[in-house]
């Protein structure tokens, strides 16, 4: 981290923000922020800016230095770098801190959590906390104790898992499944053996004995509207997570649209969407949701667009933008699980996969919603009236911009700007196109983004 006098101007010019905190002197509060900043997106500390941003500099630099590791030392589990600056005889001193990662438990202060909240720093405990503990994906549904037995689950399936893997399984050693259970974090040993809520998500003989919430409910609407009265078919489906994808892929794949074509003396019947899209569409759906929610996953089918809602929405630093480059687990082990099972694409390319798959079929891009405590995907069938793209298609600014990222290994959008001479809107919308397309990746936020080189497979 090394700051120069002008960018500490514009950082002071800017005012307090999410992400910046302006002070005179180091504040007896200072502790609370750096737990707020870390909880939240991280964010800069200035000190030696005055209330009207003016930059005053500090009045004893070892005094402030020293309430400044006062403070440190008051908070556990934060990442902090401290730097001072001097400029005609003023000193300054600028804390960046760092985003706490979502797997790790908290930044607190003084045994006190804070999150940021526009330019406030707000106390979060009892069920405000536990909600965002879920939301970070700290707390996660999966990991709970459950008072379930071996014999609740189905040993059949724990087989099927088990040669997947290549690896001997035996049902009848009891202690040997309890080790190998606990190896896959599935189950564990505190004072006694349990299995985890995952255990019975993936493995259960009933599932319905244990869960409510294991379900999707495929409905299928005449024409465009969503209208009760338009509903022509409406089911749901219970089981555990491999057999409920499969079975609402195969419910899904039934109901919608076919176009019959013909293949050399064959008759063909195509499905409105790309069967692989549909698969990867729905293990995402079931496998990223939140299960606290006792909500079902929710595919509804229209003259013109299939629908796939789940509930749970993007997790924190997580963007519509961003998300399939930027990937974060709610459920890491089930994640883990259908990996093993070779279910979903992962990695962040399930995205761009779907995408490309529509794309190939001449169908219009999907849209990805986040909807604040769901995720929507919308995927366009043929009757769709939206454009389409072509497949990995660059017109001629792209590819100015491809050269230009290869040849200075990055691309912000004003260089696109001065090489095309088209307006800010434009220059973002075709790095954003390429980003799409997998030949770029976007890298920070705001006026400090830029674009470089990417290759996905």
């Amino acid at each position: 981290m090394t700051f120069s006098y002008a960018e500490l101007q514009r950082i002071a010019s800017g005012g307090e923000s999410p992400t910046v905190e302006l002070k005179a002197s180091v504040q007896k509060k200072l502790g609370e922020s750096i737990s707020a900043f870390a909880n939240s997106f991280g964010g800069l500390i200035v000190i030696g800016v005055g209330s009207k941003g003016e930059l005053v500099g500090v009045k004893n630099a070892d005094e402030e230095s020293r309430r400044v590791r006062q403070a440190l030392e008051d908070c556990t589990n934060c990442g902090v770098e401290q730097e001072f600056i001097k400029n005609e005889g003023k000193t300054f001193i600028v804390l960046k801190v760092g985003e706490i990662a979502h797997s790790q438990s908290l930044c607190h202060c003084k045994k006190r959590c804070f999150i940021r909240q526009g330019t406030t720093n707000v106390e979060l405990y009892g069920e405000e906390l536990v909600a965002y503990l879920r939301t970070r994906g700290i707390l996660n549904f999966e990991e709970q104790k459950t008072q379930a037995l071996l014999d609740d689950l189905d040993f059949s399936k724990l087989a099927a898992y088990f040669k997947k893997r290549g690896i001997d399984f035996n049902s009848r050693n009891a202690e040997e499944l309890k080790t190998r259970l606990t190896g896959l974090k599935i189950a564990s040993f505190n004072g006694s053996f349990y299995l985890k809520n995952v255990a019975l998500m993936f493995f259960a003989k009933e599932q319905a004995k244990h869960f409510n919430n294991l379900e999707a409910r495929v409905v299928v609407y005449r024409g465009k509207e969503k209208e009760v009265d338009r509903i022509t078919f409406d089911q749901r489906l219970n089981s555990t997570i491999p057999e409920l994808i499969d079975l609402t892929y195969a419910l899904i794949l039934d109901k919608i649209g076919k176009t019959q074509k013909i293949a050399g003396t064959t008759r063909e019947e195509v499905p409105d969407y790309p069967e692989a899209a549909l698969r990867e569409a729905i293990t995402n759906a079931i496998g990223h949701r939140d299960y606290y929610d006792p909500m079902p996953i929710r595919a509804e089918i229209y003259e013109d667009r299939l629908v796939i809602t789940n509930p749970g929405g993007l997790l924190p630093g997580q963007t519509q933008q961003n998300f399939f480059k930027n990937p974060k687990h709610r459920n890491p082990l089930c994640y883990r699980l259908l990996q093993d099972l070779g279910l979903g694409e992962g990695l962040g390319t399930g995205v761009p996969k779907i995408v490309k798959l529509c794309r190939q079929a001449h169908l219009p891009d999907p849209d990805f919603n986040n909807l604040g405590d769901a995720f929507q995907l919308v995927l366009y069938g043929p009757l769709s009236g939206k454009p389409r793209h072509p497949v990995e298609s660059e017109n001629p600014r792209q590819q100015q911009a491809l050269v230009f990222a290869k040849a200075h290994g990055k691309i912000k959008t004003k260089d696109l700007i001065k090489l095309t001479g088209v307006s800010s809107p434009t220059a973002i919308a075709d790095l954003n196109e390429l980003v799409k397309q997998g030949k770029l990746r976007k890298v920070g936020k705001f006026r400090g983004a830029y674009y470089e080189r990417e290759n996905f497979k």
